[in-house]
């Protein structure tokens, strides 16, 4: 990608994570579990972002259940709703190439982005590209 596509790339990442994210200075949040949402937020694009490399970068104990008692949700769907949502802003923001979009929101294979797209919103997308063709 070209320098400012990649600063587009990550105002639109910093835009999903105020607009979906968890504040990590909520009063409420314990240390462990700030420390594994300031993680997320940072790494989100790392396709190696998986709960197994939180453990490894914070040496906590598996809080899968305690995140998603504060967050209300696990950590590896908190990730997807964030990679989810990027992705819509890329697409509503004119990136077409649906690999490249994957590969930038931290999933391997384009694949792995289709289907977290799907259970997240409902819709492919290539429906969700086609339905802002439409609105445009």
């Amino acid at each position: 990608m070209e320098h400012d596509n990649r600063v587009n790339v990550e105002r639109l990442k910093e835009e999903v994570i105020q607009e979906y994210g968890v504040n990590p200075e909520r009063d409420d949040l314990p240390h462990d579990v700030r420390r594994w949402v300031e993680l997320i937020h940072e790494y989100l694009g790392l396709e190696e972002l998986t709960v197994i490399w939180l453990k490894d970068q914070t040496a906590d104990a598996d809080i899968s259940g305690k995140f998603k008692a504060v967050v209300g949700l696990r950590p590896i769907a908190y990730i997807r709703r964030l990679r989810v949502e990027w992705t819509k802003k890329l697409f509503q923001n004119g990136f077409k190439n649906r690999w490249e979009v994957s590969i930038t929101v931290g999933y391997r294979h384009r694949s792995s982005m289709t289907m977290a797209f799907k259970e997240e919103t409902g819709i492919s997308s290539a429906e969700f590209i086609r339905n802002l063709k439409k609105i445009t």
